[in-house]
C-alpha cells in the first residue's frame, strides 16, 4: 500500500468538521428506473423517514470559498461523485431528521450524509439498504465505478498563527516549516494509486487562512459483475483508508479537542 499511515478506528467526534459524506456506485444502465411504479417499490424498502423529492437532472456545481471558487474543486450535484456525461434522471429521497439523502438513477446509486453524520456503521447501513433494494428490484448487471468521498472544512483561528497546531506538519510541508504564520491561502491535489483504486486528496487553506479544506476521495473504476455484498465490503475498505488518512492529517492534540467539544445546539433540535 503506497500510503504509509497508521490504521485508525475513529470514535465519534462531537465537533467533527465534516460537511458531506458520499458513497456512490455506478452500473451499466438500467432503463427500468424510468418506471415510477418500480421507483415507488424501491422507496418502500428505504427507512420510512425518507421523503421523495421531484426527479432531477444532475448538474455540476462548484464549491466556493471566500470571494470565488477554489481551483480545481468541482462538487457534483447532491448524491453524485462524478459529473454525468449523459442525461440521467435521478430520483432523490431525503431524510431531514437524520440528514441522509438517497439518489437513484438509471446508471448510479448514491447515499449522502450532511454535517449531522454520526458514524460510519450507520452510514454503511443506509447504503446497504439502498443497494439491496436496487438489486432486488432493478437487478443491475455490471458495476462500473465505486467511490467514497468525505469533504471536511476545518475552521480554527489558530490556522492563521501556526497551521501545524491544527494540521499534521508532514501534510503541509514545506509550508509547515517555511511559513510560521500569516499564510493566507494554499491548495494542493494528490492522486495516489492504492490497493482498491485511486485515492485523491484535495487540501489547503481557503478563506484567507480561516478554513482548511480536507477533501478525501477514494474510488475504483474496475468493471465487474454487480454484487451487493462486494459493494458493501469494498465501501468498508475505501472508508478505512479515508478514516486513517483523516486521523493522520490532524495534529493529535487538535483531534482530541474535536472529541471533547460539543457542536452548538440547532434551533429546533440537537446537533449530532
Amino acid at each position: 500500500m503506497p500510503l504509509s499511515v497508521p490504521k485508525a478506528s475513529l470514535d465519534h467526534l462531537n465537533a467533527a468538521p465534516l460537511k458531506v459524506a458520499v458513497a456512490q456506485v455506478r452500473y451499466s444502465p438500467v432503463h427500468a428506473v424510468a418506471r415510477r411504479d418500480l421507483v415507488a417499490e424501491f422507496e418502500s424498502k428505504l427507512d420510512t423517514r425518507y421523503v421523495a423529492r421531484a426527479p432531477q437532472t444532475p448538474q455540476a456545481l462548484t464549491i466556493q470559498f471566500g470571494g470565488g471558487p477554489s481551483p480545481g474543486i468541482v462538487m457534483p450535484s447532491p448524491g453524485l461523485l462524478a459529473t454525468q456525461p449523459q442525461v440521467d434522471t435521478v430520483w432523490p429521497f431525503r431524510d431531514e431528521e437524520r440528514g441522509y439523502s438517497v439518489s437513484l438513477g438509471n446508471s448510479a446509486l448514491a447515499v449522502e450524509a450532511d454535517a449531522t453524520y454520526h458514524d460510519f456503521p450507520q452510514f454503511l447501513k443506509e447504503l446497504e439498504t439502498a443497494v439491496e433494494a436496487l438489486v432486488s428490484i432493478f437487478k443491475p448487471k455490471r458495476e462500473l465505478r465505486l467511490g467514497v468521498r468525505y469533504i471536511n472544512e476545518i475552521r480554527d483561528t489558530r490556522l492563521r498563527r501556526d497551521i501545524r497546531t491544527v494540521i499534521n506538519s508532514e501534510l503541509v510541508l514545506p509550508v509547515g516549516t517555511a511559513v510560521q504564520g500569516g499564510l493566507l491561502q494554499s491548495f494542493s491535489e494528490l492522486r495516489i494509486a492504492e490497493a482498491l483504486g485511486t485515492f485523491v486528496v484535495r487540501h489547503g487553506l481557503v478563506e484567507e487562512g480561516a478554513t482548511y479544506l480536507l477533501d478525501l476521495d477514494y474510488f475504483s473504476e474496475v468493471e465487474r459483475e454487480f454484487d451487493a455484498d462486494h459493494v458493501i465490503e469494498s465501501v468498508q475498505g475505501l472508508h478505512d483508508l479515508i478514516e486513517a488518512f483523516f486521523v493522520w492529517s490532524l495534529n493529535p492534540d487538535y483531534l482530541a479537542e474535536l472529541s471533547r467539544k460539543r457542536k452548538p445546539r440547532k434551533v429546533g433540535g440537537d446537533a449530532a
